[in-house]
């Protein structure tokens, strides 16, 4: 068993603090799914295409959302940690119509976005995505 040293693809899914600082200014310090409600840079921490599925830590993979230690929080909803009703109860919308915010969102937002570019790729160096302007 290694010790000490991560592997290049744990360090891929891993979202760096200049990342989430990148996504809270993409998102105006704001809530994906509720616009009105502000967040801190520690909660831009949610990946679009999951970690367990290769999501990369990568700014076009990462949203905000709001979340506390002491309930639910959208993110729960996002993940499927609350059940179809409490995520309708809470944030007003489906699970795949938040997704589909979050996938427009990244659309508006990236050139080159899409869901397989989420995707860590062993020999891969450059998913060309990069930012509009």
């Amino acid at each position: 068993m290694r010790t000490g040293r991560k592997s290049k693809q744990t360090k891929a899914h891993e979202i760096s603090r200049a990342t989430k600082q990148k996504v809270w200014e993409r998102q105006h310090g704001k809530s994906i799914f509720s616009p009105y409600v502000p967040i801190t840079v520690d909660m831009c921490c949610c990946h679009f295409r999951p970690r367990s599925d290769g999501g990369l830590g990568e700014e076009w993979n990462i949203f905000g959302c709001f979340q506390t230690s002491y309930a639910p929080g959208e993110h729960d909803a996002f993940d499927g940690r609350l059940s179809d009703k409490q995520v309708e109860k809470m944030v007003r919308m489906t699970r795949d119509e938040m997704k589909t915010v979050v996938r427009n969102h990244l659309i508006r937002n990236y050139n080159n976005w899409s869901y397989e570019n989420c995707k860590y790729e062993k020999y891969k160096e450059d998913y060309g995505v990069t930012r509009r302007e």
